[in-house]
């Protein structure tokens, strides 16, 4: 999966002939292992991805040579390298094998990939190009235009301070939220039965514009009805979400949560219809155009229809289950008649169905996974968006292909026709908003939306405007000359890191950004984004909360005052933990680096070298005698750490098991290691004989975390699919294992489950996910 624009910390170009994709594919994939997004020439028109790359590398073999000169599409992109601004861009050359460069690039960088140690010498350029790019000053932001909205000013001033061993920097910015007058506020039954708190509403999701100014924005943790000009929030409902739908008089929401589909009513914010009969779980939904009738499509591959005329809160059955594709739909959508559903799904097929009897009608074959659908007004042309960075407009009497949009440097994830059928909106992963003329399929305009991956697109009643939903929140659009109006931010940046102490929950995002809360949810610092990549760990010492990024910047936070100070690892990260005064740093082949807090800041005291393994999570134990660490090879290895915290750890032993380690986390005696493995088990082993003791799994999904409480006495995991599962782990009987009896379920999530954190009385546990949203569940 590539990187989001959010974990990225440097795109790259990467440009070559056909005849060196194999190698150049493989360079890809361990680029992105390193957060780094290659944008690959064969693959994304050379202008559009040299505008957003910070590095342009041409890959040099015999065939990429045309005698003493560069094949034309590397001499394209130097050619369009040299005449653009290139004061913050790096172009190298990289000799895929041995070779003469020509004498017109004499001036570049050169280096070597199939010499020994060549990929090191290629990430050590690539990281001194992140290193100066966040030293060097971002450029003034141009002054607004008349006639265009500016960007809004901050509720808190910013101060500036100076950190301890540092520069000049922002002082972190203390909002404690102001109560904002909600209409209701309403809950999943599973989580309001729970008590279960959210502290992040997750990912973005598709959007609706409403009458009086009014925006439903939909993410992967619930709903919100905003006020566009203002930003109030109306009302919100806190529910996992893998599929939603509005009904055609915009009065009831669908939500779909797994196997669970309910309807809430938008006017009450009470819960009006749930709905049984999935056996698998859901992925997209779609109301027919007379309110009757509710399609979903299924990971599985399957098209259910229920009737929700007069449904209540009794469970009801579907009223048709299709086998509709062999692979999980992404999508669904009523024609404007109700005639027919289209289907579109990751077998690279969109099929339209009839509805009277679910019938088979046609099936159209698409270049890639299917994305989006959309039916114009009329019911005459479908638009499909998928993953090959296009649209198609079908013919939908014919089954024709009519024409092929393209221009989008990511795949296309959103589509909305204008109501008068004129126009056909985009949105990509690319960031960037299209507005197409459906009668000749010309570019009206293209514009960046508002941040990051292009979620959901929706048009006014009128045809007006145009609302645009991305990671960084949500965007109208004047329709005609492409100038920006309202926006508002319903949206959280999501979690990758995770901390907790007594009382304080501290969350690093993928920005950069920090916020520390109390278990309530009230505010007690937050800090901006920074430069240099997300936050990969997360750790308290004392008063200071530490804090790591990707590019290697680890920071000491003093909560009591703010004050901040940092330090450079010099090697970008993968991981990082704190445990006691000792902190770890994973840094993939380049190893382990160990420091320890001392009075005047840290001190590295080891290196731990563990090529070829790449080292990808490390954990500490509490007593600080071990350090262990989970590679990217799938096997656990365990060291004893010297009291004097001087010299190397001693290599101790290895654990491995039948799945590759996912997360790792040692018992609070440190006598125990517990391991989540891809394999859907948690295994956990004794130290000192090495034996497995426990072990336990969640058939169907990858254990993806795991985390003991304080006396040790249960394990918390948490799963690929969403779900999260505790075991209270009894007494081991005479000759046999540690018993285990699997003691709660819980269900909040609509992503994998990354981080999980009990508090230090064991009476609260934090879970983050994939789908960006935080909860706290009392236990």
């Amino acid at each position: 999966m590539l990187p989001t624009r959010a974990s990225t910390l440097l795109r790259v170009l990467v440009c070559s002939v056909a005849e060196d994709e194999a190698a150049v594919q493989t360079l890809a994939r361990r680029l992105r292992i390193e957060r780094v997004e290659p944008l690959l020439s064969l693959e994304t028109p050379l202008g559009a991805a040299l505008a957003r790359a910070d590095v342009a590398i041409l890959c040099l073999s015999p065939a990429a040579l045309a005698g003493d000169q560069l094949a034309p599409p590397l001499a394209t992109a130097l050619d369009l390298a040299r005449r653009a601004d290139a004061s913050r861009r790096l172009v190298l050359g990289l000799k895929l094998v041995a070779c003469t460069p020509p004498a017109n690039i004499a001036e570049l960088p050169i280096l070597e990939l199939f010499a020994p140690r060549g990929y090191e010498r290629l990430m050590r350029t690539l990281w001194a190009h992140i290193a100066s790019l966040r030293s060097a000053p971002r450029p003034a932001a141009p002054a607004p235009t008349p006639g265009e909205p500016s960007s809004p000013s901050p509720s808190n001033s910013t101060r500036t301070v100076k950190g301890l061993g540092s520069a000049e920097q922002p002082a972190p910015v203390y909002a404690p939220p102001l109560p904002a007058p909600l209409r209701f506020a309403v809950a999943h039954p599973e989580l309001e039965r729970r008590r279960a708190l959210r502290l992040s509403t997750g990912t973005p999701g598709p959007a609706w514009l409403l009458a009086n100014g009014q925006a439903l924005a939909l993410s992967s943790g619930g709903a919100t009805l905003l006020d566009m000009a203002s930003g109030a929030t109306h009302w919100t409902i806190d529910s996992p979400v893998h599929g939603a739908a509005l009904s055609p008089d915009s009065q009831s929401l669908a939500l779909a949560a797994g196997k669970d589909l309910r309807i809430w009513d938008l006017a009450t914010g009470r819960l009006r219809a749930s709905f049984a009969g999935a056996v698998q779980p859901l992925s997209c939904l779609a109301f027919h155009p007379n309110g009757g009738l509710l399609a979903a499509g299924t990971r599985g591959g399957a098209l259910l229809l229920w009737r929700v005329e007069g449904a209540s809160n009794t469970a009801v059955q579907p009223l048709a289950n299709v086998a509709a594709h062999s692979e999980p739909l992404s999508c669904v959508a009523f024609a404007p008649d109700g005639a027919l559903i289209a289907s579109g799904a990751a077998d690279r097929t969109v099929r339209l169905w009839r509805v009277i009897d679910r019938g088979l009608q046609r099936t159209l074959n698409e270049l890639s996974a299917v994305e989006a659908l959309a039916f114009a007004p009329d019911g005459a042309t479908l638009a499909v968006g998928h993953r090959g960075r296009a649209i198609s407009l079908w013919a939908v009497a014919t089954g024709r292909r009519e024409a092929s949009l393209e221009g989008h440097a990511g795949p296309v994830e959103a589509l909305a026709f204008a109501p008068d059928g004129g126009t056909l909106a985009s949105g990509s992963t690319d960031g960037e908003l299209r507005l197409w003329r459906t009668g000749d399929g010309a570019l009206s305009w293209a514009k960046p939306g508002p941040g990051g991956r292009v979620a959901g697109l929706a048009f006014a009643a009128n045809g007006v405007s145009l609302l645009a939903s991305a990671e960084v929140g949500l965007q109208a659009w004047r329709t005609s000359n492409g100038l920006p109006g309202a926006s508002a931010q319903p949206f959280d940046p999501p979690v990758r890191s995770l901390a907790l102490a007594e009382g304080q929950l501290a969350l690093g995002s993928a920005d950069g950004s920090l916020r520390c809360l109390s278990l309530t949810g009230e505010r007690v610092l937050e800090l901006p984004p920074q430069l240099g990549g997300g936050l990969i760990g997360l750790g308290f010492v004392g008063n200071t909360l530490v804090a790591a990024q990707a590019s290697g910047a680890v920071r000491n936070i003093s909560l009591p005052t703010g004050a901040t100070s940092r330090v450079e690892a010099g090697l970008g990260l993968r991981h990082a933990t704190t445990c006691g005064a000792d902190l770890a740093l994973c840094a993939g082949e380049a190893g382990v680096l160990l420091w320890q807090a001392t009075s005047t800041g840290w001190r590295r005291w080891a290196s731990l070298p563990t090529r070829p393994q790449r080292a990808r999570q490390a954990a500490l134990a509490p007593d600080g005698s071990m350090l262990a660490v989970a590679f990217e090879e799938g096997n656990v290895q365990t060291w004893h750490l010297p009291r004097s915290r001087q010299g190397l750890p001693d290599p101790y032993r290895a654990f491995g098991g039948p799945g590759r380690s996912r997360d790792l986390s040692f018992s609070p005696d440190s006598k125990s290691l517990v391991v989540a493995a891809e394999d859907g088990s948690v295994q956990i082993w004794q130290i000192a004989n090495g034996a497995q003791v426990a072990g336990f799994a969640h058939e169907g999904s990858p254990t993806t975390s795991v985390a003991l409480t304080p006396d040790g006495r249960v394990v918390a995991a948490g799963f690929a699919d969403g779900s999260l599962r505790l075991w209270q782990i009894v007494a081991p009987k005479a000759g046999r294992k540690q018993g285990r009896t699997a003691q709660i379920s819980l269900a909040g999530h609509s992503g994998a489950i990354e981080h999980l954190a009990f508090s230090p009385d064991g009476a609260v546990l934090v879970s983050t996910s994939s789908d960006g949203v935080v909860r706290v569940w009392p236990l």
